[in-house]
């Protein structure tokens, strides 16, 4: 962390709690609104969450950036994270040493905007995208 980070930390952390209040919020409106056509998450009953992120995992590539593509056309631009596959980065140079339950992932798993402000109209917006296309 960078110092303007930092700064930036103390500017908020009088409203941590509603942050994580507004954020929670958000997290259970996906859990409970988002179609079985996606896979969510499972939390390990032992840890706690942050709300940090909310991936969703589709069938297939073919899906995922059909669904990507249709949040964009409506200016919600969600991330593909844990993507390229890092195996598949041009630097490496060993191929053989293949993890394909990563790779699997790596090209289904996208992570929706997942913030404390997101507004129910637009979370909804979101949802309906996401039901609809997958």
């Amino acid at each position: 962390m960078n110092e303007f980070q930092a700064a930036m930390g103390l500017c908020v952390l009088d409203d941590i709690d509603k942050i994580f209040e507004n954020r929670k919020k958000v997290y259970e409106n996906y859990m409970n609104s988002l179609s079985k056509n996606v896979i969510l998450q499972e939390q390990n009953i032992n840890s706690s969450l942050n709300y940090c992120y909310f991936p969703v995992v589709f069938k297939d590539e073919k899906t995922l950036l059909k669904v990507k593509e249709a949040l964009a056309s409506e200016n919600i631009y969600a991330r593909r994270y844990f993507y390229p596959y890092l195996n598949d980065l041009p630097y490496i140079k060993d191929k053989t040493h293949r993890t394909p339950n990563s790779e699997f992932i790596s090209i289904r798993i996208l992570c929706l905007p997942m913030y404390d402000s997101l507004e129910l109209t637009a979370q909804k917006n979101i949802i309906n995208i996401i039901n609809t296309v997958a």
